[in-house]
């Protein structure tokens, strides 16, 4: 790709593991994006030794790339599946978020990274178990998590100058390294020798200063063609192959740094989806249940109800419409009435104007109302829950 791409490991990370050979060796990685590409320029065939099943027969002499071919098979396998039948992007969590402090403030240069799922572009699972906290400027290579690699001990960390105002972009990308070493037959004298018996999937973390290529496509007729006909399937006569991407990266959020390192995090406007069914269900022994109904649903009522003071629930329990739980005054939300001259803060605004008001602009109004900062922010956040949670 274009541009300047770095890798940055995380701060503490969650999880167990380690790289170590114990044997005297050391720890090893693949140094780049695990899967290697799309193969030799095919989305569609992947690797060419990845369509080669291995065949079992009595007295068949076997080595260890036999056995290691069966897993090439599989794994090859099921990357051209995820590509071409299930895309590639965020699945679900890996939210980003500036670090907060007790009195609303933010910790400079760190970001939030929960758990998640997600799909990378060559069909790879990047799976982040744990949360994780990272420094923006953070120059040292990005490990896979529980196998961060090793670091020269005569060279101090190097930080990286973001320059303020500039948008920069959190991404992840598949990684993998070797792991769990035990002792190997060695060959005269070398009775100490070891192998790694295991791979260990995991990711990289990395600050981009450019999007991938991908991510500066435009919209065609993909979404279209994925339920009818389109004037490009009428064109040619079939469904176009989709382009196999030239870049691992997967962005997670945007985000813009001032000269004191404050984060401004935007986590929706470059991150890409990966259509998902994983939470989609239908009973069929409740009858009389419409669509809307089965979107305003009694498990989204509830979650929606918990945003709100005790004697507010009931309403949004009640409610018929979810329009009108967005037109619920922002006082009602939980927690207001705790807060002295909160209510006042944020005066006859709904719980929809909440969400869309400036964060900065309330706050400073409620320093002037001898307010904290905190509980506006978590005013703020509670009124964005609502809205997605009604918004379907």
């Amino acid at each position: 790709m274009t541009g300047y791409e770095q890798t940055i490991r995380p701060v503490a990370p969650g999880g167990p593991g380690g790289c170590g050979c114990g044997c005297g060796g050391g720890g090893a990685g693949t140094g780049g994006s695990g899967s290697g590409g799309c193969g030799c320029g095919d989305c569609l065939a992947g690797h060419a030794t990845g369509r080669l099943r291995p065949r079992w027969f009595g007295g068949q002499l076997v080595g260890p790339e036999d056995l290691t071919q069966t897993g090439v098979w599989l794994l090859e396998r099921m990357r051209r599946h995820n590509r071409l039948l299930h895309g590639w992007g965020v699945v679900c969590g890996a939210t980003v978020n500036p670090v907060r402090i007790g009195d609303g403030g933010r910790r400079p240069w760190l970001l939030d990274v929960s758990a998640g799922y997600v799909l990378g572009p060559y069909g790879d699972e990047i799976v982040i178990e744990h949360p994780l906290r990272v420094d923006v400027r953070d120059a040292l290579p990005g490990g896979t998590e529980g196998c961060p690699p090793p670091t020269d001990p005569w060279c101090a960390p190097v930080r990286r100058r973001r320059e303020p105002g500039r948008t920069y972009y959190l991404a992840v990308r598949y990684d993998e390294c070797l792991t769990a070493p035990v002792a190997a037959a060695g060959c005269g004298c070398e009775d100490t020798a070891c192998e790694y018996s295991r791979v260990r999937e995991g990711f990289v973390l990395g600050v981009l200063d450019t999007l991938p290529p991908a991510y500066l496509e435009g919209i065609d007729d993909t979404l279209q063609e994925t339920t009818g006909c389109s004037s490009r399937i009428t064109g040619i006569g079939t469904r176009p192959c989709p382009s196999c991407p030239t870049d691992p990266w997967v962005v997670l959020a945007d985000f813009t740094a001032s000269a004191d390192g404050r984060l401004t995090v935007d986590p929706l406007y470059n991150r890409r989806f990966a259509a998902s069914f994983g939470g989609f269900g239908f009973y069929c022994g409740q009858p009389g249940q419409s669509q809307a109904g089965a979107r305003w649903g009694e498990v989204t009522r509830q979650a929606a109800a918990h945003a709100f003071a005790e004697s507010h629930a009931e309403d949004v329990l009640t409610a018929d419409d979810p329009a009108a739980v967005r037109a619920l005054p922002a006082r009602a939300l939980l927690a207001v009435a705790d807060t002295p001259h909160l209510a006042d803060v944020l005066g006859g605004r709904t719980v929809a104007e909440l969400a869309r008001t400036d964060a900065a602009t309330l706050i400073e109004r409620a320093r002037a109302a001898a307010v904290p900062p905190g509980p506006v922010l978590t005013a703020i956040d509670r009124a964005h829950l609502v809205l997605r949670l009604t918004e379907g």
